[in-house]
């Protein structure tokens, strides 16, 4: 996986909220442009395992016993589940917005460690027009990216 990391790194952006209302909604306003303007694709991780239990494939079926006893997947099980998405090869495919996943700090190093790094965390404030996006480089402000 390094190997193919040095030669095609993915942009991966995560759009979280601070658990506000209107946090919530500017996390979808920023999503929806970062797909329609800026040819992001989605990947809703709970929609994914969804499918993936569904067909009943071999990952699906381990993910199973964790779901229906209600409790949450391994960090690799995730990132088995992702890191095909991502590298599938595909021309224009290499520009994702993660959606449910990574949530803690834990799956955040597994992620990545065993599939990419993330570009960016944008946090969706609740206060103005003002979001911050967390990078290698530091902060700065969503309103220069569009």
């Amino acid at each position: 996986m390094k190997q193919i990391r040095s030669f095609v790194e993915p942009t991966i952006v995560q759009v979280r909220c601070t658990g506000t209302k209107t946090s919530e909604e500017v996390k979808k306003q920023i999503m929806s442009s970062l797909i329609t303007e800026h040819d992001f694709i989605e990947l809703n991780v709970a929609e994914l395992v969804r499918e993936e239990t569904q067909r009943r494939t071999k990952l699906g079926k381990r993910m199973l016993p964790a779901q229906s006893n209600g409790g949450s997947l391994s960090a690799e099980m995730y990132v088995h589940l992702l890191q095909p998405v991502i590298f599938s090869g595909h021309e224009n495919r290499c520009k994702f917005l993660i959606n449910g996943f990574p949530e803690t700090t834990e799956q955040v190093n597994a992620f990545e460690e065993h599939c990419c790094r993330l570009s960016a965390i944008i946090l969706a404030s609740d206060k103005g027009n003002i979001v911050d996006i967390k990078t290698e480089i530091g902060l700065f402000n969503i309103d220069s990216m569009f």
